[in-house]
């Protein structure tokens, strides 16, 4: 695959019977939007979007299947992740496909099942990272860090906000809104330098800054330099830098033949030298492949970032301002891959003003009995909603008819 392939490779996820979802079939691009009425899966959807790719990260980094395959697995760690014990029943199926592996979950058979793709070995490791609504919590709790939060999505965002907040202590300017968001390391205390250069704290500020700012210095910190060399320190000393290298030791001994024949082999085919242990060490082709492979298992280079509501408390004009910042992280040079689900016409219109870059618009129509279907606008309906002003918010049930 090219270089530039690996961060617009197809992923498709089909989702029946979970919560109100009655059946998705969605092909994932590097933007994606979905809206809907309230309760009607928008977060069902993105959740699962997220987890999936959460597990083939796993999966690509451990090299096996089965902290998955054992006894429910799979859907038990969904559950906790995202508190879902009352969206999973009997009918529930998950399925995932992307263009390194494919796998799927049946409830009712309590059966995980997986297989790898032939693009299995060009997997570009991305930071997944879930940006929830109750992201404000960070300022309405002032003690947050002293709380004991369940191992979920809350917990995990909490985690990285610890990070992020620490690598703001010079100050880090609110989009062009003329405030400022500093940490102080003295007391771990959050502050705000208003635009009349008044500094309150953070627990005080406006709830659109509370809303703002968690969202914003996060994404600052997860999508610069700084994380990935912190990660990589932080790595070299952890237990998952020693399953990556010892999952592919084993598989490049154990598949030799189909490692060779993945790269240019040398003119020079012959054996290098013997480590001393009895393991014999094969062309430097090969070689170079193995530390390819592995460094970029270890170290994550862009983000798949999955954002509940971005316009929480935030003007309409600050929306604007927020879905350019966006936008800017998707066209970076390490592609960043976004996923939102939104109210806010404001948010979706923004989006849709520009038309030069790999955009899923969905949209949840109900169907009967307090379910739902999702499905994928077409171009039409798109443009419809971009010319014409269609509120497809208040038209949602228009779309996709002729």
């Amino acid at each position: 695959m090219m270089e530039q392939d690996r961060y617009t490779v197809g992923r498709h996820l089909t989702i029946r019977y979970l919560g109100p979802i009655h059946m998705a079939d969605i092909n994932m691009k590097r933007v994606n939007v979905v809206i809907g009425e309230q309760s009607s899966g928008k977060s069902c959807l993105l959740k699962t979007a997220f987890y999936c790719a959460w597990v083939e990260e796993r999966i690509k980094i451990e090299q096996r299947t089965d902290r998955f395959e054992r006894d429910d697995a799979f859907i038990r760690q969904f559950i906790q992740i995202h508190k879902m014990d009352d969206f999973v029943n009997d009918n529930t199926e998950i399925a995932y496909e992307s263009d390194y592996m494919r796998f799927s979950y049946v409830h009712k058979q309590h059966k995980f099942s997986f297989e790898w793709k032939s693009g299995r070995w060009d997997y570009q490791r991305p930071k997944v990272s879930y940006i929830p609504s109750e992201r404000n919590l960070v300022a309405a709790i002032p003690n947050w860090f002293q709380v004991n939060f369940d191992s979920n999505n809350i917990q995990q965002f909490m985690a990285d906000w610890e990070d992020a907040r620490k690598s703001k202590t010079k100050g880090y300017e609110v989009l062009n809104l003329g405030v400022s968001y500093y940490y102080d390391p003295t007391d771990k205390s959050d502050h705000v330098r208003l635009s009349n250069a008044k500094t309150i704290k953070f627990s005080n500020s406006s709830s659109g800054l509370q809303s703002l700012i968690p969202l914003l210095v996060l994404l600052s910190y997860i999508t610069s330099d700084e994380y990935r060399q912190e990660y990589n320190r932080n790595f070299d000393k952890s237990q998952e830098r020693g399953q990556v290298l010892n999952a592919l030791t084993k598989y490049y001994r154990e598949h030799l033949d189909e490692l060779r024949s993945l790269v240019c082999v040398c003119k020079d085919d012959r054996l290098i030298w013997d480590d001393g242990f009895g393991n014999t060490l094969y062309n430097q082709a090969v070689i170079d492949m193995f530390v390819d492979i592995s460094q970029r298992l270890i170290t994550p280079h862009h983000c798949d970032i999955f954002l509940e509501e971005p316009e929480q408390n935030l003007f309409p004009p600050t929306q604007g301002l927020l879905i350019n910042h966006l936008m800017e992280l998707t066209e970076d040079h390490r592609h960043h891959r976004l996923f939102i689900a939104t109210h806010s016409p404001y948010i979706l219109g923004k989006m849709l003003e520009r038309t030069d870059y790999d955009f899923g618009l969905f949209y949840i129509q109900p169907i009967n009995d307090g379910m739902s279907e999702v499905r994928e606008a077409t171009e039409q309906d798109i443009q419809e909603i971009y010319e014409d002003g269609v509120d497809a918010f208040f038209n949602i049930e228009t779309l996709g008819h002729e």
